[in-house]
């Protein structure tokens, strides 16, 4: 019986503190100047890297308001389908780049955004006038230390994956509240990319995904967390996987990139979470008593409902994802390591 209470404690620990942070990040956000209406904006672009997203493209032009298109710079990564066609029939801000991944998208971008601000997005984020308002006044009340400011979207698209999602990004909201480090969304992420120093390449990841990863690890390492800034609750939605195989997928590459930020202090929670995963797991898994571990599930179950946020509806979704961590947690960031392809772990470590 030790064992399973110790567990849990521990468990319930982390939720609450979690929670804790996610209401200290909500009251500073709150409790921030209001912008001064007399002040400008900040000057910022979109940029949208892309390759073979003509429906999204088609999707984006359909529901983004019309006068804020041209803030969006488009970089076409070695497209085959009618995106680019569509962009140009659109009149869209088009540049073109030789297909050597997001990060070489991204890069193509910043050299050609005349904007002091970089807003990081993609093409099946959904765009509305209220979230880009949100966003121009939240970069306008952030100090002039900040370089990196972070949205927590919402995910659309299977259950399952959605509700994942959302649990991850209740953890990055209750370790930002606290001020550690977290892994962040390149789905919404603005930079000031002209405080970057050459050669910009460096500032990415090594391969066409993890920019967002390795972005955060590079201006903490050289401007500290206090240059980093979070947006607790934006207006955001990202379409996700529509199937539970391609929400896997997904699932699989998010670990890979956790993998690849090198932050002491992340990778100390990382271990903590997969520890303590773990030997639940081996819990039941060994001989031993069936009540403790039917307790055990149904107490972490219970946890995990009452404590990690959300709303009724997601709740299958959270009791079902509670008890799928036991296998999920300890082995899939296993299972993205041994995937990470040989040449993007030699330049990562």
């Amino acid at each position: 019986m030790m064992l399973p209470s110790l567990l849990i404690s521990l468990w319930i620990g982390w939720l609450l503190f979690l929670l804790t942070g996610n209401f200290r990040l909500q009251r500073r956000w709150l409790q921030s100047s209001t912008p001064n209406p007399n002040s400008p904006l900040p000057s910022l672009s979109w940029l949208l890297p892309f390759r073979n997203e003509a429906n999204n493209i088609q999707r984006f032009f359909a529901h983004t308001p019309p006068h804020r298109k041209s803030l969006f710079l488009w970089i076409n990564d070695h497209s085959s389908d009618s995106g680019p066609f569509l962009l140009e029939q659109q009149q869209a801000t088009l540049f073109q780049n030789d297909g050597q991944g997001k990060k070489d998208a991204l890069i193509t971008g910043w050299k050609n955004n005349p904007a002091e601000w970089s807003l990081h997005t993609d093409a099946d984020v959904e765009w509305t006038e209220a979230c880009m308002v949100d966003w121009e006044k939240a970069l306008n009340q952030v100090s002039d230390q900040t370089i990196l400011v972070v949205g927590l979207p919402r995910l659309m698209g299977n259950a399952l994956d959605a509700e994942d999602f959302r649990a991850n990004m209740f953890t990055a909201a209750g370790m930002a509240g606290w001020g550690f480090p977290f892994l962040c969304s390149g789905a919404a992420l603005a930079v000031r990319s002209k405080r970057l120093s050459d050669p910009l390449r460096s500032c990415l990841g090594p391969g066409s995904s993890g920019d967002d990863v390795f972005l955060l690890h590079h201006v903490i390492s050289h401007f500290g967390t206090h240059s980093v800034e979070t947006l607790p609750c934006p207006n955001l939605k990202v379409r996700g996987a529509k199937t539970l195989t391609l929400a896997l997928k997904q699932r699989l590459r998010w670990a890979g990139k956790s993998i690849l930020f090198r932050n002491p202090a992340a990778i100390s929670v990382s271990l903590f979470i997969y520890g303590l995963h773990a030997a639940g797991l081996l819990f039941l898994l060994l001989p031993g008593s069936l009540w403790q571990k039917i307790l055990l599930i149904a107490l972490k179950t219970m946890a995990d409902l009452l404590l990690s946020g959300g709303g009724t509806r997601g709740i299958f979704q959270r009791l079902t994802l509670s008890l799928l961590y036991w296998l999920y947690i300890p082995l899939l960031p296993t299972l993205a390591w041994i995937c990470m392809p040989w040449r993007e772990a030699k330049k990562v470590w």
